[in-house]
């Protein structure tokens, strides 16, 4: 079974595992060092050893980290705008109550 398929049976621990797995791959792959990806990023150099060793750092600095590395992307599902049907638009648009205005002549009393 993928990762995909079982990421809700993972500890957090496992999965901070298995993500400072992948930073080191793409740190690895663009032949990067640690102390280099730090000074890229603005993070210490133990940031970068605590992630890859699946230890917990701030969220700041993982964007930070994933901007360095071109990786941003793999955060798109939590920014991406949710995408709503036609029908389900115009359902809601229908919904919205229309602004009440004064007439232009007073009524008297």
């Amino acid at each position: 079974m993928l990762l995909k398929d079982n990421i809700y049976f993972l500890s957090d621990r496992q999965l901070l595992t298995s993500i400072g797995s992948k930073v080191r791959y793409w740190r690895l792959e663009q032949n990067l060092t640690q102390e280099k990806l730090a000074e890229y990023a603005n993070v210490s150099g133990s940031t970068i050893k605590k992630m890859e060793t699946g230890n917990s750092i701030s969220f700041d600095k993982v964007i930070r980290i994933l901007r360095t590395l071109r990786k941003l992307d793999s955060l798109n599902e939590f920014i991406a705008d949710e995408e709503i049907s036609p029908a389900t638009y115009f359902e809601a648009q229908s919904k919205l109550k229309t602004r009440k205005r004064a007439s232009k002549s007073p009524k008297l009393i």
